[in-house]
């Protein structure tokens, strides 16, 4: 059945060319202000979620992130749950690149 296979192939973790298993973070939001990332940073992180901030450049935003997750299907998954729980709309599923 095409749909349990595509199902079952998102639950499997990816591999990119080098043969490196491929992760996946949610970017829920992006401040100019440093505060309200750390805010909701920490608000994340004490109902459980691995939350983390990223700082987009020299004056940037700061981008709040939920992850990584090795599979796309959890990562999706947690989106959907996310999406509920914070009433942020657009949260966005990314490749995780460690930095």
């Amino acid at each position: 059945d095409l749909h349990v296979r595509s199902r079952r192939q998102r639950q499997m973790c990816i591999r990119d060319r080098q043969g490196e298993a491929v992760a996946w973070t949610l970017q829920l939001a992006s401040f100019k202000n440093s505060t309200n990332a750390i805010e909701l940073r920490d608000s994340l992180r004490s109902k459980g979620y691995k939350a983390y901030i990223l700082k987009d450049g020299a004056g940037g935003f700061d981008r709040v992130y939920v992850g990584p997750m090795l599979q796309r299907a959890k990562a999706e998954q947690l989106q959907i749950e996310l999406a509920k729980e914070t009433q942020l709309k657009d949260i966005g599923l990314r490749q995780y690149t460690p930095e």
